[in-house]
């Protein structure tokens, strides 16, 4: 668990760069544009999230796997490898521009579709135009990544995020939705180039003379999972957003993104860095017995930096909705608390996922991924007549639950997998103490009691870890920016 700390460190803290930037970003939309603003704004960024997949054709996602391929086999200056980097920037950008090219042609209808009118057309190009420069920055970031270079990836990252944190609130105050347009593209435009300079002090870009099709082909069909998961998703929360948008307004579309934010977006940045990490060591594993230990690890870290965050929450979610957004959004906790339960799920299943990938049993994620997102809607539509946004939380709750439980049976029979005897505890010790924060928390009862709850952590912090663990996740809590980060 040392090396899987250690290497995921650098990720995680970029996760939490992210989050602060989102954080900022978030806050000061919700304190000047209100519930409605954050809703438009949300529904934007969720079109956009959109375009990206369709911009780099999945390259960023196979660029990791082929350039840590080709770093056992020769390098970066090996063939290979600069082959793997062309034709990962020309799918990049020719994917992007077309993409662009098409929406911008259809920005009118893309905007009735998205919001009932066609007023917002001229958010659709721009969002657009930024697609190009957005899908090339995070290919460079892969391209860093697929070399094991977290440290640097970190540095540089944090760096450019701590210079839009800066510019975050002037860009808003002055020009409010146009502000939030703007941040979305200097949000891959500072990195980028935080990325080139990286690159003049430690060449990493190294271009081929020609292009190879199998070459590009390979990196097509590499992606093609990561675009079917991706695309799924976006679209996912594209028609759940049409659908509040159209019935309850974006006034309510800005409380259901509270509520998501805090349980699929900050909560999946340190999973997905975990995932990042887990993923080459998965690929390269020889048997069933290294595959187990890489997906038992890589499920206790994340649950032992989450799960006092989430039970927090559960406990006490006024206190985060109006640190990170604003009173008028404290409409959204029941919402909010029903989506942790979503959250917990993927805690577990997105190991598996990984896993699945990387052992290339694609056709599974493929029927699991569809037959989930049918059951998704088909549960979404009577729970949202009849409970509205509780009940769009509830569905998504409910389906990550399946979820869990078909991806567990799956990993089981393709990779023998079983949870470990420590993981086991772990999972029986987090149920206990979320089933006690979730009465306290749905039941509304004083503070001496969401106290006590809280203070369940130390128990069961130390009952759920090994001596080694404790010692060596307190000692990385502590040390590990100075150690990592710190002056050199």
């Amino acid at each position: 668990m040392k090396d899987l700390v250690k290497g995921s460190g650098a990720l995680t803290l970029v996760s939490v760069g992210e989050m602060i930037v989102r954080f900022v970003r978030t806050k000061f939309i919700a304190m000047i544009l209100g519930p409605a603003g954050l809703g438009f704004i949300a529904q934007l960024t969720n079109f956009f999230e959109t375009l990206r997949i369709f911009g780099d054709m999945g390259a960023r996602q196979a660029v990791v796997r082929q350039i840590a391929e080709t770093r056992l086999s020769g390098g970066r200056e090996s063939e290979a490898y600069k082959d793997v980097i062309s034709s990962s920037f020309v799918i990049a950008l020719s994917a992007a521009s077309l993409t662009a090219l098409v929406v911008t042609l259809f920005s009118h209808p893309f905007s009735k579709i998205l919001f009932g009118d066609d007023s917002h057309a001229r958010f659709i190009v721009a969002m657009a135009l930024l697609l190009p420069m957005a899908s090339i920055s995070t290919v460079v970031g892969a391209i860093i990544r697929g070399n094991l270079d977290f440290s640097a990836f970190a540095k540089y990252t944090l760096a450019a995020y701590l210079v839009l944190i800066l510019v975050t609130p002037p860009l808003l105050y002055k020009f409010h939705l146009w502000g939030a347009v703007a941040l979305q593209g200097l949000f891959f435009l500072f990195p980028l180039i935080a990325y080139l300079v990286l690159n003049g002090k430690s060449t990493f870009l190294r271009f081929s003379k020609k292009l190879h099709a199998h070459i590009i082909r390979y990196q097509f069909e590499d992606g093609a999972l990561q675009v079917y998961l991706m695309l799924l998703n976006q679209l996912t929360r594209i028609g759940v957003g049409v659908w509040v948008i159209n019935v309850l307004g974006l006034e309510s579309m800005g409380v259901y993104q509270m509520a998501l934010a805090f349980s699929t977006v900050y909560v999946a940045m340190p999973i997905q860095a975990m995932s990042s990490y887990v993923f080459p060591m998965i690929a390269a594993a020889r048997n069933s017995e290294e595959i187990n230990r890489e997906i038992n690890d890589s499920f206790r870290f994340p649950v032992f930096i989450l799960m006092p965050i989430l039970i927090t929450m559960m406990v006490t979610p006024g206190i985060f909705i109006r640190i990170f957004f604003s009173a008028k959004f404290l409409v959204g906790i029941y919402a909010l608390r029903i989506l942790l339960f979503y959250s917990l799920t993927m805690i577990f299943y997105s190991p598996l996922v990984t896993a699945l990938m990387a052992k290339r049993h694609l056709k599974v994620i493929y029927v699991i991924t569809a037959l989930s997102t049918l059951s998704l809607f088909l549960m979404m539509w009577p729970f949202f007549y009849y409970w509205k946004l509780a009940g769009i939380a509830l569905a998504f709750s409910v389906s990550g639950i399946l979820l869990a439980i078909v991806y567990y049976i799956f990993a089981k029979r393709h990779l023998e997998f079983y949870v470990s005897p420590k993981n086991i505890r772990l999972m029986i010790l987090s149920g206990i103490w979320l089933l006690a924060a979730s009465i306290v928390g749905f039941l509304n009862v004083g503070w001496p009691w969401q106290i006590g709850v809280l203070a369940l952590v130390i128990p069961w912090f130390f009952m759920s870890a090994k001596g080694h663990e404790r010692k060596f996740l307190v000692d990385q809590a502590v040390a590990l920016w100075r150690k990592q980060y710190g002056n050199k």
